[in-house]
């Protein structure tokens, strides 16, 4: 997996400091190239400022702002278009994870395995 993933954009949208750390470094050891931010104003300001655009979007459903992980991949696509996206979440319930329709999302349940997230990954390359 790390040899097909390496230079793969992903956004992090993640507000968990551990969290986030946990998932840039499994995404750096795969040679991915990782935006974390806490929310898609964040993460949008710091794609302009690389001059990058995302190739996959990992949000967390639940974020300290007015935004859930559903909004925050909404806006990351009204900017960048439509991109392989997923939630994480903890949510036992999956009818408490409401997605906008016309949103392709998986929903991913915490904790995500390392293997579940690079074959996720590895959807979007055999779809590139």
């Amino acid at each position: 997996a790390a040899q097909a993933l390496r230079g793969t954009v992903v956004v992090v949208i993640e507000d968990d400091a551990e969290v986030a750390a946990a998932t840039r470094a499994l995404l750096a050891d795969w040679g991915c190239r990782t935006i974390v931010a806490g929310d898609s104003a964040s993460a949008i300001a710091e794609l302009d400022a690389a001059g990058i655009t995302p190739d996959a979007i990992l949000a967390d459903w639940r974020l300290a702002g007015p935004e859930n992980g559903g909004q925050a991949i909404e806006k990351l696509e009204a900017r960048f278009g439509a991109r392989l996206a997923a939630i994480v979440t903890g949510e036992l319930d999956p009818g408490a994870i409401v997605v906008p329709p016309h949103l392709a999302v998986t929903v991913m349940q915490k904790p995500v395995r390392a293997r579940e997230l690079a074959d996720w990954l590895l959807l979007w390359k055999s779809i590139e």
